[in-house]
Formats: C-alpha cells, structure tokens, sequence
C-alpha cells in the first residue's frame, strides 16, 4: 500500500517533469487555471446564496471542489499553440526548462495539495481506496503534518489574500502573453 504522502511527492515530482517538457510559460498558465478555481471555490461558498441555502457538506461539496478544479486544470493544460500568438515561446532554452520545472513541481503542490486537503475536510470518503492517516503513527503523523500545510490552508489562499494573488496573476498574464 502506499502511503498519502508519498503518493503526494510522488505526483509533485510528476507534474515538475510535465513542466519540464513543457517550459514554464505554459505552466505559469495552469498555475493561474489553479488559482483561479481556487478563487472561485471560495467566492462560490461566500457569495451565492444557493450553495449557502443548501448547506452543501461533505461528498457533494467535495465533488463540486473537484470539478471546478478538475475543468480549469484541463483548460490550462490545453493552451493553444503558443507560437503563433507569442514568438518568444518558441526559445526553449535550459532556463525555459529549468522553470518549467519549478513551476511544474509548484503546480503539483497546488493541485495534489488542494485536493488531497478536499478528501481530509470530506473525512476520506473513499475507505476501500484511501485510508485516512492515523496519528500517532510515524507515517500518519508526517502525513498530517503535510496536511497542515496543503494550498487553501496556507494564508497566500484564504481571503482576502487570495482576491489579490488573482488579480496579479491576471496582470502577469496581460503583461507577458499579451
């Protein structure tokens, strides 16, 4: 059985050669994807008066995180080709790799990270495929305590800082792929 914990570095480390073999201007592009839904998570639970109304909790509202994440990293991932709209793209260098894999691994950390830190608030709903970490244990307790630290727990992603981080991501975007 392997353990959350690996399984989370083990996709980190997933994603960073994803960036790598994409460079970092496209990752920058879902690491924005994954900002965004993040964004939207919480103005969605804030703001809409029809998701308050319904107290959604638990398996349905872990569904509704998924999929908002889920379809915003699809169409991040499915960038357009860039070298028609922006020359520059096409100078892959060691550098342009370099940062695609560091954006790469960052954006493994936001994705694995959110929505492992969707399955701990859901309470691990899925028992026949993963197990919730047991504290206590060595491999629980690292666990747990990666989970004190996953994306919409740290203060960069809760409100108002996040509304922000948009905002900049957003010039970021107007200003180097426009």
């Amino acid at each position: 059985m392997m353990t959350l914990h690996f399984a989370f570095y083990l996709f980190v480390g997933v994603f960073a050669f994803i960036g790598l073999m994409r460079g970092w201007r496209k990752e920058m592009i879902v690491a924005f994807s994954i900002v965004l839904g993040l964004t939207l998570i919480i103005l969605l639970r804030k703001y809409v008066p029809q998701i308050q109304a319904f107290k959604i909790e638990g398996i349905e509202y872990f569904w509704i995180r998924v999929s908002i994440i889920a379809v915003l990293v699809f169409f991040g991932y499915q960038t357009v080709h860039m070298a028609k709209l922006h020359p520059k793209v096409m100078n892959e260098t060691f550098s342009d790799s370099l940062g695609g894999l560091i954006v790469g691994a960052f954006n493994g950390y936001l994705l694995i990270g959110s929505l492992w830190l969707f399955l701990s608030d859901a309470q691990y709903p899925f028992p026949d495929f993963i197990m919730a970490p047991i504290a206590g244990t060595p491999l629980g307790d690292a666990a747990l305590k990666i989970v004190s630290v996953l994306p919409p727990t740290i203060w960069p992603f809760q409100e108002p800082v996040i509304y922000f981080i948009e905002i900049i991501c957003f010039i970021f975007l107007l200003a180097v792929f426009i």
